[in-house]
């Protein structure tokens, strides 16, 4: 992951503390390695894009955490929220340039986080 943007309204040094914790996440499963910096972290849902990727709301204590991610779970981006955002927050993100939508992602098998068919299946 390379860019996490702050839309939350943590003070900056708390926002450099957040984003040093998450920038060295590449996958899904390391979202609790946070959980020292962001406490009591939860997922509190996925949202499947066409192109194979997903948005990944996370719940912490005083932030929420939305993370762009492909289908087998490779963190792409991250953007720190004051509030849970609503589907169109995440789309205008994305479009914004910083939760970029990679070009359509060719899978072979299930997708680890759910929400799209097996390329067989849709088929």
């Amino acid at each position: 992951m390379t860019e996490v943007r702050n839309r939350s309204r943590l003070a900056e040094s708390a926002y450099r503390l957040v984003r040093e914790a998450i920038i060295g996440l590449t996958h899904v499963d390391e979202f609790y390695a946070a959980s020292s910096i962001i406490p009591n972290l939860v997922i509190v849902r996925a949202v499947a894009y066409d192109d194979g990727t997903h948005d990944i709301i996370v719940s912490g204590s005083s932030v929420q955490v939305s993370f762009a991610s492909t289908c087998e779970g490779e963190l792409l981006s991250a953007t720190l929220w004051d509030r849970h955002p609503s589907n169109d927050e995440l789309i205008l993100d994305r479009l914004e340039g910083l939760n970029p939508a990679s070009t359509s992602i060719q899978r072979n098998s299930s997708c680890y986080i759910g929400g799209h068919l097996d390329r067989a299946e849709a088929n």
